[in-house]
């Protein structure tokens, strides 16, 4: 019985991660979206700003493993989602008249989302693997 009431609540707790993880996702995916198509001062940089591509791979890292978190069974198209999401925001950045898309910002996107992708899956894979061993 107390085995049982053990998975319950895991399984309950696991739920309300999952739920949390997706709403969490879902505003970052829209506040990121919002902060990369809103106007900007206009700042001199050098050929290659590393503080901005910093930022498309801290950003991309957050989405990709609130997305996995989030998403468990579907990594993969999570993973080619925001791929697309990070191309889409870069294209429509050329349209915009204050902003300019990247072929780079695409390519830090990018790097962020592999990198989520692995931190994610190296933690879930021990969280399985604990589990496991306690219940």
């Amino acid at each position: 019985v107390i085995s049982q009431l053990t998975k319950d609540s895991d399984f309950q707790f696991h739920n309300s991660v999952v739920l949390i993880a997706k709403i969490i996702f879902w505003i970052a995916y829209i506040f990121f979206g919002f902060l990369s198509l809103i106007p900007t001062a206009y700042l001199p940089s050098g050929l290659f700003d590393w503080w901005d591509k910093a930022q498309h791979v801290l950003a991309f890292f957050c989405l990709s493993g609130l997305g996995i978190l989030a998403y468990q069974k579907v990594v993969g198209r999570i993973a080619i989602g925001l791929l697309f999401y990070g191309g889409m925001i870069e294209i429509l950045q050329r349209f915009t008249g204050w902003r300019s898309g990247e072929l780079a910002d695409w390519v830090a996107d990018g790097l962020g989302i592999l990198t989520g992708c692995i931190l994610m899956n190296g933690l879930m894979q021990k969280r399985s693997i604990a589990l496991k061993f306690w219940l």
